[in-house]
């Protein structure tokens, strides 16, 4: 099955959007637990819900 530029680039897309999650979703992670801040203490320093961590944390969603 031969793709157009614009399919390939479509599916490329999808498999980057995944992969930001996750190095989003782990960096945060790594880096809120090394300087040993709560999930509370990220999410009052940057505005957000504490919801709204544990969402990024887990690759539920993005920050905007």
């Amino acid at each position: 099955m031969k793709w157009s530029v614009d399919e390939a680039k479509s599916v490329g897309g999808v498999k980057s959007m995944k992969m930001q999650k996750s190095n989003i979703a782990y960096n945060l992670t790594t880096l809120r637990q090394l300087n040993k801040f709560s999930q509370e203490e990220v999410a009052e320093r940057i505005g957000v819900s504490r919801q709204a961590v544990a969402k990024w944390e887990a690759g539920q969603s993005v920050p905007d």
